[in-house]
C-alpha cells in the first residue's frame, strides 16, 4: 500500500499494489491501528483488516508506534496474542509518549 502511493500523502505510486489475503495462514494475524495516527489513517484500516482477516485492536489515540512504547495495555494484548494467538481485547487506550 505504501509503495503504490494509496496511503501517502502526495507521493506518487512506484509500484503496482499487491494483493492481500490471509486465507493460508493457520493463525489469524494482529492489526493495531491507532485512530489518530498520521501515518497510516484509521479509515484505510479496513482494507488490510478484511483482506487478511485480522484480529484488529483499535487504539484510542495519537500515534503510529504503540508497541514496547509504554502504552501497557497494547504491551499486554501483544504479549497474549502472541502467547496465545488470540488478541484478548478489540479496544486499548491511547497513549501519548513525548518526543
Amino acid at each position: 500500500m505504501i509503495g503504490s502511493g494509496a496511503f501517502c500523502n502526495g507521493a506518487g505510486p512506484v509500484a503496482a499494489p499487491v494483493p492481500l489475503s490471509g486465507a493460508g495462514l493457520t493463525t489469524r494475524p494482529l492489526q493495531i491501528n491507532g485512530v489518530n495516527d498520521p501515518q497510516t489513517p484509521y479509515p484505510g484500516h479496513g482494507t488490510i483488516a478484511n483482506a487478511m482477516g485480522s484480529q484488529l485492536v483499535t487504539v484510542h489515540g495519537p500515534g503510529h508506534g504503540h508497541v514496547a512504547l509504554g502504552n501497557k495495555a497494547v504491551d499486554r494484548l501483544v504479549v497474549d496474542y502472541l502467547r496465545t494467538g488470540n488478541a484478548a481485547a478489540s479496544d486499548a487506550p491511547g497513549f501519548f509518549q513525548a518526543q
